[in-house]
């Protein structure tokens, strides 16, 4: 084979790969999610706090519970999302039902979103002076190693 034809069918192999990776690494889009809302510094304004989720080509009904912590008196909080869009879900009066405190404690306030098809969820501390976002990976964050993008 030929110089020039391996570098065509190398940058061919590399082109199909480009272009079908998308298909292969789904993101965070899921159907379950788990998340552990941090306490977050109150002095700088902790909230609003809400969830964020948004739904694709079908319509999604979603359920957010508090499944460890049967104390807590957590209804479960479930919506319906229509098609193509997003919901927002306000969880400020929840906050002391759901923010992990006191610190370096093992705690039974694990939220589960689950929703009956794939969907994007996020958790927003949305105060205008300490503002965070936390991006939901679903299965994709399953493990017991991993780096948290922060600063």
């Amino acid at each position: 084979m030929n110089l020039t034809r391996f570098l065509i069918l190398k940058r061919f192999h590399f082109l199909f790969l480009l272009f079908l990776l998308p298909f292969l690494l789904p993101a965070q889009s899921n159907t379950d999610f788990w998340f552990a809302a941090p306490e977050i510094t109150s002095g700088h304004g902790d909230q609003p706090i809400y969830f964020r989720l948004t739904s694709f080509s079908q319509t999604a009904n979603v359920t957010i519970s508090e499944p460890a912590n049967t104390m807590a008196n957590f209804p479960p909080i479930m919506v319906t999302i229509l098609a193509n869009s997003t919901f927002t879900v306000d969880l400020t009066s929840r906050k002391s039902k759901v923010e992990c405190t006191p610190p370096n404690t093992t705690l039974n306030l694990g939220l589960l979103i689950h929703s009956t098809v794939p969907i994007t969820a996020y958790y927003e501390e949305a105060h205008m002076n300490n503002p965070e976002i936390f991006t939901l990976k679903g299965k994709n964050a399953m493990g017991t190693s991993f780096f948290i993008p922060s600063q």
